[in-house]
């Protein structure tokens, strides 16, 4: 039978075989940490795992993907997590991979990322998906991201949404375009925002859409602003609205042009209105929706 003392007593010898731990893990130790059966693993105590020197943890971890607990990793650190191998990462359950503290995942290097499985990328906490980098990011592929749930892409920092590929970004579904909030929409490029197909531009709330930059959307096609509904529109700043407008004004649709709010219109310059056609200019007209008759605009449509 396996005693507290005797794991205790082993561990000992394996943390200071060649030096300690904080000087790091010598061949010898290394080896004795792999040696370990996994009940002799699973028997570890949180500080024992916590105090094994990166190349130890990376021994232990290969050595018993899947015998570490929750508790018995709950403090290892960025450090250790680092030192594991991209293929020691694939092998993790994703109940293993779930433990590990958030401080720690910012560790995981790209190859390691690379190496994740669908099922794994779904199994990370929110706290952890907040903890990854630009860098990591950018090194998931677009399967890797197609496995993201609408319910954890929320909890991606703006720096990590920044980082995403651009083939990345337009292999989202609608439904997950759909999970980003105003501060992730506004951290993509304009050449992110570029690749959104109707069916993500449609999906994207208005709320998202109105803290779009006009670099930003100047970098919608016809096509997309064409998917625009009437809620979006009527979301966007004055500024937005004559963007658009200068841009792309013969792409948004009279019907949409008609549910507008007045001091939206009010807000189009002379030659943002010249830019609508014909049932777009009986649209603002309908209801009054252009200023009350004085000034230029008016005097424009004749």
């Amino acid at each position: 039978m396996i005693t507290s003392s005797g794991i205790t007593s082993g561990l000992s010898a394996v943390q200071h075989a060649g030096g300690t731990v904080h000087g790091g893990a010598s061949a010898q130790g290394s080896a004795t940490v792999d040696a370990l059966t996994t009940l002799e693993a699973a028997a570890l105590s949180q500080s024992q795992v916590s105090g094994l020197a990166p190349a130890q943890f990376a021994n232990l971890v290969a050595a018993n993907p899947k015998a570490l607990t929750q508790t018995q990793l709950g403090s290892v650190s960025s450090a250790q997590v680092a030192a594991l191998s991209p293929v020691a990462v694939g092998a993790l359950s994703t109940q293993t991979l779930a433990a590990l503290p958030p401080r720690a995942i910012p560790g995981l290097g790209t190859d390691a990322i690379r190496a994740l499985s669908s099922g794994q990328i779904a199994a990370l906490a929110p706290d952890q998906l907040g903890q990854l980098r630009a860098n990591q990011a950018a090194a998931l592929s677009a399967g890797q991201v197609a496995a993201l749930s609408t319910a954890q892409l929320p909890h991606l920092s703006t720096a990590a949404i920044s980082g995403l590929t651009t083939s990345a970004v337009a292999s989202l579904s609608a439904a997950q375009v759909g999970a980003f909030n105003a501060r992730q929409l506004s951290a993509l490029s304009a050449d992110d925002l570029a690749t959104l197909s109707p069916p993500q531009i449609a999906a994207v709330s208005a709320s998202a859409l109105a803290v779009l930059s006009a670099t930003q959307l100047r970098a919608f096609s016809s096509t997309q602003i064409s998917a625009l509904g009437t809620a979006q529109l009527a979301a966007l700043p004055i500024d937005g609205l004559a963007t658009l407008s200068q841009s792309h004004g013969a792409n948004l649709a009279a019907a949409r042009i008609a549910d507008l709010a007045p001091a939206e219109l009010a807000g189009l310059t002379d030659i943002e209105i010249k830019a609508l056609t014909t049932s777009q200019h009986l649209a603002a007209f309908d209801r009054a929706r252009l200023p009350d008759g004085s000034g230029s605009q008016l005097g424009i449509f004749s």
